[in-house]
């Protein structure tokens, strides 16, 4: 028992420790597009190793540094900058990125490599080594390389002759190799993900419509009530997907429309009687779908919306919803199903979503009694009614990214 203990309490100690070591991310080895490409893989492995023997770091996969870099779409080849170098160790998670350069002029080999902080953007550690001799020279160099940026100690280069080691940094500088051009290639997508987190300011256009058709013996009516609404939202995106919102929405205008038995129609115009208002919340399930390579994505949108009645008066200003019933005061809140789609754009900081959007409205008890009366009571059971209503938004939102 005792011994599994001692076990279990060593295991949980290497644990904690390796837990605590700082993440270092080793980038494959830069080399010039005249260099042979197969000595990229083992010189990388061989600064992998030195890390590891150190036991003073963790070191991340390099399968696995490919595959997140892959997904962000980040370009590694041809990466040169300090900068680009401290965002793929953003993307990796890592605490310190290492990266190398090799080349080679005539038999003499050189490879330099550094160790950059990647909060601070500071070079942590830095150095380089050169050997006469063939191609293969350089994977031990490059364990040379790992060796001194992992804070190991010095140790005598392998038994080859050839090899010679770059002097301490007081010493006189070795001479570079000669500065080659390099082609850098161009970004096979465009930089970074999609925005995935932002908050936006919108104004929307929305129009309401009722409407109850029903039918008598030969004579059929259609009633319709249209109201329109000019809406301010506020916007939230969260975890790509999901859209939530606040708005409040005042009446602009609206009419209604009505067949008459002998053929002709009556209408009138509701802004010069009524005074609405409305503060609305919404929930919307979105899934962006980038557009090639741009920065523009088409986004299919569907969920609901409830809209919460805060004012109906009369042009007197005279509170309609005094002694109504309460069927009635709940039918002036309105339930939603809404489907639509929008654009978001892409621009810096900046994020712009266009978007149209169309809510089927879930009929209330006011709606089941108006279609009851005219049904059965209004024409003595003859009537077949029916009642819907549906609302249109078209809008705008612009917002600024929360992504870091």
């Amino acid at each position: 028992m005792k011994k599994a203990f001692f076990a279990l309490l060593l295991t949980t100690f290497a644990f904690v420790a390796a837990w605590s070591q700082p993440k270092v991310a080793v980038l494959d080895a830069i080399i010039p597009q005249n260099m042979d490409p197969s000595i990229q893989g083992p010189a990388t492995e061989k600064i992998i190793e030195k890390l590891v023997q150190s036991n003073r770091f963790t070191v991340l996969d390099r399968a696995n540094i490919e595959g997140v870099l892959k997904e962000r779409e980040f370009q590694v080849s041809g990466m040169v900058s300090d900068q680009d170098v401290v965002t793929a160790g953003k993307y990796l998670g890592a605490d310190y990125v290492v990266v190398a350069k090799l080349s080679r002029v005539g038999d003499t080999n050189f490879i330099s490599g550094k160790m950059i902080n990647v909060k601070t953007g500071v070079i942590a550690s830095q150095t380089s080594a050169q050997g006469d001799g063939k191609l293969s020279v350089l994977i031990n160099l490059a364990g040379q390389v790992g060796e001194t940026l992992s804070g190991g100690s010095s140790t005598p280069p392998p038994a080859e002759k050839e090899v010679v080691v770059t002097p301490p940094p007081e010493a006189p500088v070795v001479p570079e190799a000669p500065a080659q051009k390099e082609i850098v290639q161009p970004p096979a997508g465009p930089k970074g993900p999609l925005t995935e987190n932002f908050i936006a300011f919108g104004f929307f256009y929305n129009s309401d419509t009722w409407s109850s058709d029903w039918t008598y013996s030969s004579y059929e009516d259609l009633y319709k009530r249209k109201l329109n609404f000019g809406t301010v939202q506020l916007e939230a995106v969260v975890a790509k997907y999901i859209q939530l919102g606040i708005g409040y929405s005042w009446f602009t205008s609206g009419t209604w429309t009505e067949d008459n038995p002998d053929g002709t129609k009556g209408s009138g115009d509701l802004l010069k009687d009524y005074t609405i208002s409305y503060i609305d919340f919404n929930f919307l399930f979105r899934i962006p779908i980038r557009l090639g390579q741009s920065n523009l994505a088409f986004v299919p949108m569907a969920g609901f919306e409830y809209d919460k009645n805060l004012s109906y008066k009369d042009a007197n200003g005279n509170d309609l919803k005094t002694g109504q019933s309460t069927e009635f005061t709940d039918w002036l809140n309105h339930f939603y199903f809404q489907i639509g789609a929008g654009l978001q754009i892409d621009a810096g900081n900046v994020v712009i979503c266009p978007e149209l959007i169309y809510g089927f409205k879930i009929n209330s008890q006011y709606d089941t009694d108006w279609g009851n009366y005219v049904t059965q009571t209004l024409y003595s059971g003859y009537g077949d009614t029916s009642v819907s209503e549906g609302k249109l938004d078209l809008g705008i939102l612009v917002g600024f990214k929360l992504d870091h």
